[in-house]
């Protein structure tokens, strides 16, 4: 009979361990994507990106390269990593300013214009000045692709 009570001390023990030890891995996840940043470095960016499931790398100036839908995006640091900029362009359409300027007049939250080339710019930003979540950086990356999508079809397209 002690040897029974033993084994069941044992085994409850081991699952208190393993119940304190699963959530101090909750607890360090959450405060993870609460954590406020005010700068943001490529490689900091770079991991929330990959950890969202999304391929890009860091180019030799330190921006980012992002494969989004089979394009060739960017995301460019400013203000000392301060602020961010999604950033794309198309060569070789026939884009007027009519569709420019009626996506522009219907967005919030990005711009479009030619560029000296007259080549069609997708931009949007992302100002971490005050303190933004890991939450937010993480919707700002979701807004740049539903904007992408949206953008081929009423601008490009």
């Amino acid at each position: 009979m002690n040897r029974n009570i033993l084994q069941l001390r044992r085994h409850m023990l081991q699952a208190a361990l393993l119940l304190g030890f699963l959530l101090a891995s909750q607890t360090a996840l959450a405060a993870d994507s609460s954590r406020i940043y005010t700068s943001l470095t490529g490689a900091q960016l770079l991991q929330i990106m990959q950890d969202e499931g999304y391929s890009a790398s860091l180019d030799k100036d330190g921006d980012i390269r992002w494969k989004l839908q089979g394009c060739n995006c960017l995301i460019l640091f400013f203000d000392d990593n301060a602020s961010i900029q999604f950033y794309y362009a198309v060569t070789g359409t026939d884009v007027t300013l009519e569709r420019i300027n009626a996506w522009n007049a219907g967005k919030r939250y990005s711009r479009t214009y030619l560029d000296e080339e007259n080549d069609p710019c997708l931009e949007l930003d992302l100002d971490l000045t005050g303190g933004i979540s890991g939450a937010r950086i993480v919707d700002f990356l979701r807004t740049c692709k539903q904007s992408l999508d949206k953008w081929e079809k009423e601008v490009i397209s």
